[in-house]
Parts: C-alpha cells; structure tokens; sequence
C-alpha cells in the first residue's frame, strides 16, 4: 500500500513529464482551446485520459527498473472501478489503482469518485490523482506549452469512501438520503432518485464540517489528513498560478508571496507588482467570505506591508473574483465576477485610467 507514497510516486510524475506530455501533448501557444465550457470541459477529460494512460506506462517501467519484475501494471479495459491493477507473477491482483486528473484552475474540478464502498478492497486499493496545469516551455528551440503534472498524490481508497458518505450523511440533516447497494439516493418520506453524482466530486468532499462528523478514529486516519493536505495544496496551488498568469497578462513583473496556503478565514496576498507607468500596486489575494471588519483588517496588513495604494483583485477557491481600492481609508469595492478573462479585463481598465 505504501508503493506510490514512496520516492516511486515522484519518480512516475517525472517521467510522464519528460517523456510524455512535453513531447507528445505539447502546442503552439497560437493553437487556442475551445472556451465554451463544454468544449473545455472535454478537453479537460481528454487529457486526463492520456496522463492517466501515460502513469500506467511510466508505473509499469518503475516496476522493471525497480527490480520488481514479478509484478506488471495493468489496464482494466472494461469502463469500470478500478483503471488500472497492478498483478503478480501468476496475474493475480496484488494492488488496485483508480485514477484521476485535475487542473489546477478549473474552477468547478469535476473529477469524481464514486465507487461504493462494497466495491473497494480495504488495504489493497488506491485513490491516485494527478494534479495538472498548462507549463510553457522551450522545446528544442519553439516555444510550446503543455499539460504539466504538477504533483501526484497516493491515498488508500477504502477510507476515503467511508468518509466521503459518512461525510455526507451527516450535512443536511433535515433531508432524507441515504447509500444503498446500488450508490447514494437522496429524497423524501414518499420516493427517492439517485443522488446528481455530486457527493464525490474530490474538491468538495472531506470539507471541515465533513470531518468534523465522523468518527475519531477515521477522521485522525492518516489518509484522511493526507487527502486533506491534497485539496490545500490544490487550491492554494491554483490561486497561485492565476495570480502569477494574470500579472504577467497585465505585463507587471511579478512578486510571489513565499509559502502561500489559501484560508478561508482570512484575506491573504498571494502575488503582487506595478505596472510601469502606474503609481498604484496590483495586489492579486485569495480569501472565502469577505466583510467589512476583514476587508479592514487586509488594509490595515498591506499599510504594515509598505502599500498604501492598491489595486485589490481578491479570488475565491472557485476564482470568483472582487477587486477593491485601497487608498489609506476604507476599501471601495470596484467590480466583481466569476470568471479569470473578467477580472483580467477589469483591472486593465482599470489601471488606463
């Protein structure tokens, strides 16, 4: 069980990068994506297939170089619970993987994991994601971009789904719901439906409240704590990369804040800079529900900080977005919206004034 948390996890990553995606998945900065959303969201699940399909290869060379050569990874071509199996000398099932892909700045990620519990071996399946993002490099002279593994992660299944439907029966407490044989239902005293195939979705389970439900014992397990630490590496990782892609849009060079991990409890700055020519800073920030005592308390935290006129574009986790002026008194809520090309287009204009 602790195969992908070792140094082997890293050592497959690499290799997909290296070997797989820069070379095979790379293009020209000129051949745009589709910006509708369904069209992006198919995009999202192409790649995730083929990143997918890559670790299973880059697994399985792990395993010969590694010296394990009585063990071989193994698709499973039926479209079912698990993707892949890794089998022993005589083919035997020694270790299950299911497999997902998430890009970072996605704003709803809708990766799920749905797989009952009755279908997960306790100690012998793993939940492996694979954290992406568009990189730009250098490619023997041209300059592409290409789907990046940023991180992967390893976590034993079975508690995982405890959780995540422990987790869920506990929210909502006045609806009737429940998880039969055949997966979560949700209704009232008189039928229920099958449940919209939202309770798995990765970002959304094993929340606080979630947590905060269950048993001591599963909620202090270490995977629980680990898959915990995914979802703030995720976020904190995605609100970093826009932060950083939007200043560079706006042709500011940029000054990352070191060792930013997003809060819901407070207004952190994540990136900052100055447009020549513009006296006012663009300080790009991530935080969940704003007020008035917090939105005081981060100007009073940027006047420590040396910044006494700010251009405040403020994301939540979901990259919805509000941008204030700063100015030495009270903040001023400008403009907001849900969307990254929004914000962008409004802080342009808002430093051509």
């Amino acid at each position: 069980m602790d195969l992908l948390t070792s140094g082997l996890m890293e050592e497959c990553v690499d290799q997909v990068n290296r070997d797989f995606a820069l070379p095979l998945l790379a293009k020209l900065p000129s051949e745009r994506l589709p910006t509708h959303q369904r069209n992006l969201t198919d995009v999202r699940t192409r790649i995730g297939v083929l990143l997918e399909y890559s670790f299973a290869l880059a697994l399985q060379d792990a395993l010969r170089t590694g010296g394990a050569t009585d063990y071989r990874a193994s698709f499973v071509v039926a479209n079912q619970y698990p993707d892949l199996i890794i089998r022993d000398a005589v083919s035997q099932p020694a270790l299950r993987i299911e497999m997902k892909a998430l890009e970072l700045i996605s704003e709803e990620k809708s990766a799920n994991f749905d797989a009952l519990v009755r279908d997960i071996h306790p100690q012998k399946d793993v939940l492996c994601i694979l954290v992406w993002e568009w990189a730009n490099v250098d490619l023997e002279g041209t300059l592409v971009n290409f789907p990046e593994v940023k991180r992967g992660f390893a976590f034993e299944a079975y508690p995982i789904a405890r959780a995540r439907d422990l987790g869920w029966l506990s929210q909502r407490p006045g609806e009737v719901k429940g998880v039969d044989v055949a997966g979560p239902v949700v209704g009232d005293t008189e039928s229920l439906r099958e449940e919209e195939h939202n309770m798995g979705k990765l970002m959304r389970i094993l929340g606080d409240k979630e947590v905060s439900a269950l048993p001591e014992e599963l909620a202090r397990h270490r995977d629980i704590e680990a898959y915990r630490e995914f979802k703030d590496f995720t976020i904190s990782a995605g609100l970093a990369h826009n932060a950083a892609r939007l200043l560079e849009e706006l042709e500011i060079v940029v000054e990352a804040e070191e060792g930013f991990i997003h809060s819901t409890t407070s207004i952190q700055t994540v990136a900052h800079g100055v447009k020549k020519g513009s006296k006012k800073r663009v300080v790009v920030a991530a935080a969940g529900r704003l007020g008035k005592e917090r939105l005081e308390a981060y100007g009073e935290q940027l006047q420590e900080a040396g910044i006494t006129h700010a251009l405040a574009l403020i994301f939540n986790e979901k990259f919805g977005w509000q941008v204030f002026d700063f100015d030495g008194g009270s903040p001023t809520e400008v403009d907001k919206g849900k969307k990254f090309e929004s914000a962008l287009a409004t802080v342009s204009s808002l430093l051509a004034l």
